[in-house]
């Protein structure tokens, strides 16, 4: 995901539209908000006047070393997300 989107859902959401579009996507100055409840995110991402929905959910969990620790243990748990839905998000007027 975007180095400027949060770690988690938000850099997934921004990764899922950019597979969307392409490399155009990267040119584009762009906003990610993501609300989440009960595990499941909607994350809106914004580029220009164009705007999009992702449903995030979260699979299941990896262990992933714990950085600077010994053998990177103990391990932590780090999520493993899915995409469920991506739907273009347009306002009326």
């Amino acid at each position: 995901g975007w180095w400027g989107a949060a770690a988690g859902p938000d850099q997934i959401a921004e990764r899922a539209v950019f597979a969307l579009l392409g490399w155009s996507f990267n040119d584009r100055d762009r906003t990610v908000t993501t609300e989440t409840v009960d595990g499941v995110s909607v994350c809106r991402v914004t580029a220009g006047t164009e705007s999009w929905t992702v449903t995030i959910g979260i699979e299941g969990y990896l262990p992933t070393i714990a950085c600077r620790q010994l053998g990177g243990l103990p391990a932590k748990k780090s999520a493993q997300y899915t995409v469920k839905e991506l739907a273009e998000y347009s306002t009326s007027s």
